[in-house]
């Protein structure tokens, strides 16, 4: 019965079965880029409540870049882009909370929560920041910034 649905079930099991090996293959290539290359993520957490946001945030610092001063370079720009992030949503729940109040209104805290995504090749790191803002309604909001690492030509990229 199967063969009758299926006349190429072959052809198809062969295919699936090349896309694993070939999946597997990749993800072992981009484990093994990072490793070579002695570079490390290390995270930071900062988990608090302000009296009006609550954060969620971790953040990526790259080590191991043999040119020391494009590492603290590419750290402090994470760094900053985060720190412009908390105060953008901090700045916003502080409006929209005194317009509450003179308004007679109960607004809930807002959220922000960060965390990010590393991504690797033979020669390329990206790191990307998962941004969610949660400022009221139904949803929240989503964003994505990333940062790429040439290794090869030790330079990166916005």
């Amino acid at each position: 019965m199967f063969k009758k649905y299926f006349k190429n079930y072959k052809v198809v099991l062969l295919i699936c079965i090349l896309f694993t090996f070939v999946v597997c293959m990749k993800l072992n290539l981009n484990v093994e880029a990072i490793e070579a290359s002695n570079i490390v993520i290390i995270e930071d957490k900062e988990i608090f409540t302000t009296e009006k946001v609550d954060y969620n945030i971790r953040i990526p610092k790259i080590s191991g870049l043999q040119d020391k001063n494009l590492e603290y370079n590419i750290n402090e720009i994470i760094k900053n882009d985060i720190t412009s992030i908390k105060k953008d949503i901090e700045d916003l729940s502080v409006n929209d909370h005194e317009y509450a109040d003179l308004n007679n209104y109960d607004l809930k805290n807002y959220r922000c929560k960060v965390d990010y995504d590393i991504k690797t090749g033979k020669e390329i790191i990206s790191i990307v920041l998962n941004i969610y803002k949660f400022t009221g309604g139904d949803y929240e909001i989503k964003e994505k910034k990333s940062y790429n690492i040439d290794l090869k030509k030790i330079s990166y990229y916005l």
